[in-house]
C-alpha cells in the first residue's frame, strides 16, 4: 500500500495554533495519530479507524471526517493527497445552541 501526502491549509494551522496555545494535554499526540493514520488509509479500506463521509458537504470543505478520542479531523482527498481542512475538540458544549 501506498502512502498519501498529507497536506494542511492555512485555516486548519490557525485552528492548530490555537489549539497549541490554549495548551491542550494530548492536541499534538492527536495530531500526530491523525497524520499517520492519513498518510496511510485516508479511505479507511481496512475499516480500522473511526472514519466517515460528511453528508451534505461538499469537496473542499472537509467532506470526510476522521475522530480521535474527542478530537474530530475535517478532511478532503484528492488522488494520494489528502488535505486537512479542520479540526475541533468535541466536548460538551458541541451540540448545544
Amino acid at each position: 500500500m501506498t502512502a498519501h501526502t498529507v497536506l494542511q491549509t492555512p485555516r486548519f494551522k490557525r485552528y492548530v495554533k490555537d489549539f497549541q496555545r490554549h495548551h491542550y494535554p494530548d492536541f499534538n499526540e492527536r495530531l500526530r495519530d491523525a497524520g499517520r493514520v492519513l498518510a496511510i488509509d485516508p479511505h479507511n479500506r481496512k475499516r480500522e479507524h473511526n472514519m466517515r463521509r460528511l453528508e451534505n458537504v461538499p469537496k473542499g470543505a472537509g467532506s470526510m471526517r476522521l475522530r480521535l478520542g474527542d478530537w474530530r479531523f475535517f478532511y478532503d482527498i484528492y488522488g494520494k493527497t489528502v488535505v486537512l481542512i479542520a479540526c475541533d475538540l468535541r466536548d460538551d458544549r458541541t451540540y448545544r445552541r
